[in-house]
């Protein structure tokens, strides 16, 4: 029906299954360098589609689930903690004693990643909306979340 209609048009369709005629290499395929039994070309299998299995539903590496865990134990799964612990807090104790600022203690600046990590899940609200002292209203403030009770703002 395709091929129907590509004639109609006037133009030239050649449907005899074989290759182009520039298709074709002209010279010899020389096999230097090519132990006995191997050849250049395409014999139709993937090895790498072969080799790999299908139909896998996703996992974690060594069989770790999610099933059953606290929040907390996904957090630390899913985020690299020892890359936060051995860089981040490092150099950010670093920047608050350079600063002369209050420490955070561990579970402190994880609570604050964690509520950092809440927030960019939330469009439309400012930073300011997340440490509100108003109340929950609807038509007047609504934004879905009130960090106050689990750390100052600054």
């Amino acid at each position: 029906m395709d091929i129907d209609f590509v004639r109609n048009q006037g133009l030239v369709v050649d449907d005899d299954n074989e290759p182009a005629p520039e298709n074709v290499p002209q010279k010899q395929v020389i096999f230097v360098g090519l132990f006995d039994i191997q050849r250049w070309g395409f014999d139709g299998i993937n090895c790498k589609a072969a080799s790999v299995p299908i139909n896998l539903s996703p996992c974690f590496q060594s069989g770790w689930s999610w099933k059953k865990k606290y929040l907390m134990d996904v957090f630390l799964k899913m985020t690299p903690y020892n890359f936060f612990k051995k860089v981040v807090i490092k150099k950010t104790f670093q920047l608050l004693v350079e600063n002369k600022m209050r420490l955070l203690g561990g579970g402190e600046f994880i609570k604050y990643i964690g509520i950092w990590l809440m927030m960019s899940t939330c469009s439309g609200w400012s930073q300011d909306y997340f440490w509100s002292s108003l109340n929950f209203n609807e038509r007047k403030n609504l934004c879905p979340y009130n960090f106050t009770p689990y750390m100052s703002k600054r």
